[in-house]
């Protein structure tokens, strides 16, 4: 069982984010179940002895498990594969338009994009100033803007809840 509340099912193998918790379970109704055995990316077969939950990296994970009953009977070996993503998307922004370095013209505008594997980017959250955030879904304009100084802040989220760092920059 798979336990994280941050999750994407989009492709044939979940993906799972931060604070992802596997937990191991048998049932056996005769002799009782004995132990379970587990192998996570082809490594030996070792008795499971609990919840798994050190998931810091991103990657590939292949998990294959049975387990034997109290006379030894072993269950068939079962095998998933899931994907782990703890690194957050990464974004761009590009500025057409006429500036001379922060100052910009009302015709300036600001076209992001963004990219994130394995879960897929969800969105990019923008905001000006101390205003509202919003999901980027078009070049934004700034011709709307009062005259003088202004902020921009822009990041990327993925499909399991991966934050990038906000990216900010000053412009009048």
């Amino acid at each position: 069982k798979y336990i994280s509340d941050r999750q994407y099912q989009g492709g044939e193998i979940p993906v799972y984010g931060e604070g992802l918790h596997i937990e191991l379970a048998a049932e056996d109704g005769g002799a009782g179940v004995q132990d379970i055995y587990l192998s996570i990316n082809g490594a030996p077969f070792r008795p499971y002895r609990g919840t798994l939950t050190d998931f810091t990296r991103s990657r590939e994970l292949r998990l294959r498990f049975y387990a034997v009953d109290r006379v030894g009977n072993a269950s068939p070996v079962q095998e998933q594969r899931i994907l782990i993503d703890v690194t957050p998307p990464t974004t761009a922004i590009g500025l057409d338009g006429v500036r001379d370095l922060e100052v910009y013209s009302p015709s300036v505008t600001f076209s992001l994009s963004g990219q994130d594997s394995p879960a897929g980017l969800r969105a990019i959250v923008t905001r000006f100033d101390d205003g509202p955030s919003s999901e980027y879904r078009k070049p934004v304009t700034i011709n709307d803007l009062n005259d003088g100084p202004h902020r921009f802040s822009y990041h990327g989220v993925d499909r399991v809840a991966n934050e990038e760092e906000i990216h900010s920059f000053q412009f009048y």
